[in-house]
């Protein structure tokens, strides 16, 4: 199963959070603070650093997929921030392919494994068959 990363993470955190509370993407507000973190970590089952939590909040600020919603914020850059059209983009893109990831088959898995390492996939079946050679005599 596909792993989110930190920041693909919090976009995640952030569209349950207004989805549990019936909240539209920009009417929805996150702050990258040590409560959230808290919040955060429990849910997504991580353990980011606050340092981790906010480096990946820039990564999602400067790809425009969280954006402020107040100017200055005097605590910190990491306040009132809103999910964009293009946040929410990622959001569904990461779910729907968690979904088609979990609907394949054993066999479709394992193929897509072998196509996706060929080169390790023929250095593997090399190995193998000279160990047969040897065992077996060739």
């Amino acid at each position: 199963m596909k792993k989110l990363k930190a920041e693909e993470a919090i976009l995640e955190f952030h569209f349950r959070q207004n989805e549990k509370q019936g909240l539209t993407p920009n009417t929805g507000r996150i702050d990258l603070d040590e409560k959230t973190l808290s919040a955060f970590n429990l849910e997504m089952n991580l353990k980011l650093s606050i340092d981790e939590f906010n480096a990946a909040g820039s990564v999602c600020i400067a790809n425009q997929w969280l954006k402020h919603t107040v100017l200055g914020g005097g605590s910190g850059r990491y306040i009132r921030l809103c999910l964009t059209t293009q946040g929410v983009g990622v959001v569904r893109s990461n779910r729907a392919s968690l979904e088609q990831e979990a609907s394949r088959g054993w066999l479709e898995r394992s193929l897509l494994f072998f196509n996706k390492y060929q080169g390790a996939t023929a250095i593997f079946a090399a190995v193998l068959g000279l160990i047969g050679l040897a065992v077996f005599g060739g």
